[in-house]
């Protein structure tokens, strides 16, 4: 398929005009309908409901839009692969969630840079659902992430494991009795649940059966820490997140909590057979392992 058509749609659909479009696109505005309309003929359906608030989709080109969108990016991600500078022997295509590029491995991109400076890097955030997808897709070659599920063809590969505390403002603490070392039988109050996948809902399930939903989940650890601070509440972070606070009296923990362990792995496929991957995954282990040490 031309993807000259599939960016005039993209371009009609952002700008809500074939008019504004084909200023954008510095072509004739004929040429931006030709298009469109061949497209249309492509695919055997219309794309668009011309009227006086200019270009509205229509159902099928609401569908439509979100293919757009991934066609366009799979083609960008085969353009940079097949066209790999002289000076690069290979390319790595790497996923991990945000707080993970973030908090723990920014310190592995140096360190890869030094160690394979022949070895370009392609390196991308995204949810869990994405990235297993992604993976899936072939559009990555290694993906990091939190207890992921297994799946033909792909090798799971442990990394290391973070220590899950739980934390809260100190006043609120003290007022409901935590602080003091005990648990009572229910959370403490303003406790969030941040939902770090399916082994830690197992376990937190067996340290509190009685647990109630709080009516607050988050699945974003970064956003769930900047709740608990701001809300005064509390819940279960990585110690290597919450360190800090916790020796500057900001937050406390509670004693008497059970520490929940996350898991982190690499998934990497079966039939994979590259030295920059493996030397990638060895970089990982040694970056993570000297992160829980200077936090212990």
């Amino acid at each position: 398929m031309d993807l000259s058509l599939i960016r005039t749609f993209i371009d009609v659909t952002t700008y809500g005009s074939f008019s504004e479009a084909s200023e954008r696109l510095h072509v004739s505005q004929s040429t931006v309908s030709s298009r469109i309309k061949t497209l249309e003929d492509s695919l055997g359906a219309s794309l668009f409901q011309r009227g006086k608030r200019g270009a509205e989709l229509t159902a099928a080109g609401r569908h439509f839009h979100r293919h757009a969108l991934q066609l366009v990016e799979t083609w960008e991600h085969a353009r940079q692969d097949v066209v790999l500078p002289e000076r690069y022997s290979e390319r790595l295509r790497i996923g991990s969630e945000a707080g993970l590029w973030l908090r723990l491995l920014d310190s592995w991109v140096p360190w890869m840079r030094s160690t394979a400076p022949d070895v370009a890097l392609r390196l991308d955030s995204g949810t869990p659902e994405t990235l297993m997808s992604r993976m899936a897709e072939g559009l990555f070659d290694l993906v990091v992430m939190y207890t992921p599920d297994s799946r033909p063809g792909l090798n799971l590969i442990r990394l290391g494991e973070e220590d899950l505390v739980l934390v809260g403002d100190p006043g609120s603490l003290e007022r409901t009795g935590s602080g003091q070392g005990r648990m009572s039988r229910n959370l403490p109050k303003g406790y969030i649940y941040v939902d770090w996948g399916r082994d830690f809902a197992v376990a937190h399930r067996a340290h509190f059966p009685e647990f109630a939903d709080p009516g607050l989940v988050i699945s974003i650890g970064l956003l769930a820490y900047r709740m608990v601070l701001e809300t005064k509440g509390s819940g279960y972070l990585p110690f290597s997140l919450v360190g800090g606070d916790l020796k500057s009296g900001r937050l406390k923990r509670v004693e008497t909590a059970p520490v929940l362990k996350l898991p982190i792995y690499a998934l990497a496929r079966n039939s994979q057979d590259s030295p920059a991957a493996t030397l990638a995954i060895t970089g990982f282990r040694r970056i993570l392992e000297e992160k829980f040490a200077r936090d212990a």
